[in-house]
């Protein structure tokens, strides 16, 4: 059971349930971003490094002039696509190398068709 109380409403005068107070004559909000404040774009940095020229650049805009004069291109938000290949590792491969290792031999050098490695 629910009772309904009324009071006189101080803006138009007329009665209104209190269950509405005080939303009943508020405006909707405006339609705007839920976000306190808008989204800038600033256009500062700070001090980033260029690779192409050694400069130091505070601007994007400068910086990104910097890499399109010397002939690069700014990449960032693009999806990696992994196309690599790998070879199949067998267990023989990996005991091979794990004897080789034992023998003595050191990555780097030349191998020769007696160790295994053509």
């Amino acid at each position: 059971m629910s009772r309904h109380i009324y009071r006189q409403c101080k803006y138009c005068g007329e009665f209104h349930d209190i269950a509405a107070w005080p939303d009943n004559h508020r405006e909707p909000p405006p339609a705007r971003s839920s976000l306190a404040a808008p989204f800038v774009d600033r256009d500062g940095l700070d001090d980033l490094w260029h690779p192409h020229d050694n400069n130091h650049y505070d601007s994007k805009a400068a910086f990104r002039a910097a890499t399109k004069a010397a002939g690069a291109e700014e990449v960032g938000n693009e999806v990696q696509k992994d196309n690599r290949t790998f070879d199949k590792v067998t267990k023989d491969d990996v005991a091979k190398s794990v004897s080789m290792l034992r023998e003595g031999y050191k990555p780097g050098q030349q191998s020769t068709a007696s160790e295994g490695w053509n």
